[in-house]
């Protein structure tokens, strides 16, 4: 039923149906045919749609650590990696983070003192100034502009003057230097703010942070090519504590109208202390909800219309949690932010990060991620506007968390009018729910399991029952559902996700 919207010849996955499996938490896989199933009733209100995210929601991330670190690894000429960053269009592809604070452009610098080992995402020490040259600046942007990827470039704030002010000079050099190309991009200004007094010694109120912002917004309105370009900003952390609602009230209260999208970062865990457990703990995955509230709250006082965005988020902090953020678990976090946050109206999420860190969505040999392939799925068969979920009875702490919208007619071959149901089960006890309220339409099944029986911390995903690969680095494989006749119940095994589409739901406001 899908097909790739990619001028390439595809290979054609079979797939292969899964009996139901309940998969504990920690073990290998074990069939227990004394575990109850628990029966689920719900409804989809396709009468009106709660929200309606930016066709871009689903965005990707690469950290400015990369530009320090020369780039190693990010093989700008691999077929491999172009076949798999065009296939994540549309998207905003930001580069941004911490050394976005210590990146400092020269055009005709031609000697570097980058550093050249591979990038992880950690680090212990406050970071160096550093150099990039007008070279690398052109290979960021002609890849990007080659994948059609709309890019959000970090400009380094920490460039101040003896009253704590942003000296905008080298920001004008690049401006100018890329203006002269023809390279089109959209801008954010600093990262985690917040945190500076903590890391750096270094203090910053909202309100001067927002006559930073101003500054910036006159310079780009001034331009000829980027005047009309976003402004994003100011990339806090999650509103942890008072002090930081606080800056981003003061901040708002300066430049909310200068800002395109209130961006705030988030992760669920610390990335040297998460372990396996935590990534299957509802409370946790309920901990999303309040942060994104908190900032609503500020945003409708303070800047009332403006859209919020997550501008960098993954499950851990810290470059992720090795062997759990780039496995199969990694994506009961993921699939449920996906939902969550286009639920309560965020308009855009960047993961962090697409290369570099154990929470990457493609590995150091470029090879794709578990998460990597959810992405794609999500980017294939799931649309902007958003579906309320009718469900009696949710507990506290649900275990299995379900999310709807149209789906996305432009890259399958589904009619209009079609609607998408995704669900996580961090249960062990699978769960089977009903499909009576889209009684006249068959059911495309795309259900999400390790890629070996029971192994939570996989490096490979199955969808349907076959592990997904390329069939070569110029080749995505294409999805092909399980299926399933009208009313036929949805069985979600225990510590398993999915995708499942009513191609027949002749929903009107999916129209």
């Amino acid at each position: 039923m899908l097909y790739s919207t990619h001028n390439q010849v595809l290979h054609l996955i079979k797939i292969l149906v899964l009996h139901t499996l309940v998969i504990p938490l920690l073990g290998t896989l074990e069939i227990d045919a004394n575990v109850v199933q628990k029966e689920i009733y719900i409804q989809i209100n396709t009468g009106s749609i709660v929200q309606e995210t930016n066709e871009k929601y689903l965005s990707i991330g690469l950290d400015t650590g990369l530009v320090r670190h020369k780039w190693n690894g990010f093989n700008f000429s691999s077929e491999k990696l172009m076949t798999l960053s065009e296939a994540l269009v549309p998207t905003f592809a930001r580069l941004g983070g911490t050394d976005a604070d210590f990146l400092v452009f020269n055009a005709t610098a031609e000697v570097d003192h980058h550093d050249n080992s591979i990038f992880t995402g950690v680090t212990d020490q406050p970071p160096k100034p550093f150099v990039m040259t007008g070279k690398e600046w052109d290979n960021i942007n002609h890849f990007s502009a080659n994948m059609r990827w709309n890019l959000i470039f970090d400009l380094n704030v920490m460039i101040r003057t003896s009253d704590n002010v942003w000296n905008p000079t080298n920001a004008k050099q690049l401006l100018d230097y890329s203006q002269q190309r023809w390279y089109n991009m959209d801008f954010e200004l600093g990262n985690e703010p917040n945190l500076w007094k903590k890391h750096y010694n270094v203090s910053i109120s909202g309100t001067q942070l927002g006559k930073d912002f101003r500054t910036l917004s006159e310079i780009l309105h001034k331009s000829t090519m980027y005047n009309y370009r976003l402004l994003v900003g100011p990339s806090i952390t999650r509103p942890v504590n008072k002090d930081v609602t606080q800056l981003l009230k003061e901040f708002l209260q300066e430049a909310g109208s200068v800002v395109n999208a209130v961006t705030f970062h988030h992760y669920y865990l610390n990335g040297r202390t998460a372990v396996l457990a935590n990534f299957l703990d509802p409370k946790i995955l309920d901990s999303l909800g309040p942060f994104i509230g908190d900032v609503i709250d500020v945003v409708n006082r303070s800047a009332t219309g403006r859209h919020i965005w997550i501008g960098e988020t993954a499950t851990a902090f810290g470059g992720g949690a090795p062997g759990l953020s780039d496995t199969y678990v990694a994506g009961f976090m993921w699939l449920d932010k996906l939902g969550l946050a286009a639920r309560m109206g965020v308009k855009v999420v960047i993961r962090q990060s697409f290369f570099g860190g154990n929470y990457a969505l493609l590995d150091q040999n470029l090879n794709p991620n578990p998460d990597y392939w959810l992405s794609l799925l999500y980017k294939i068969l799931v649309a902007s506007k958003v579906l309320e979920v009718i469900r009696p009875n949710v507990t506290q702490h649900e275990k299995v968390r379900m999310y709807a919208h149209c789906t996305n007619v432009e890259r399958t071959s589904y009619p209009m009018g079609s609607v998408t149901l995704y669900a996580l089960n961090v249960d062990v006890q699978s769960a089977v729910i009903s499909t009576e309220f889209f009684s006249s339409s068959s059911i495309d099944e795309y259900l999400l399991t390790p890629g070996e029986a029971g192994n939570l911390t996989s490096k490979f995903v199955k969808v349907n029952g076959e592990t997904i690969v390329m069939p070569s680095d110029k080749q995505l494989p294409v999805f092909v559902p399980r299926i399933l006749k009208p009313r036929t119940p949805i069985n979600l095994p225990g510590q398993t996700f999915g995708f499942w589409v009513f191609p027949y739901a002749r929903a009107k406001i999916c129209f």
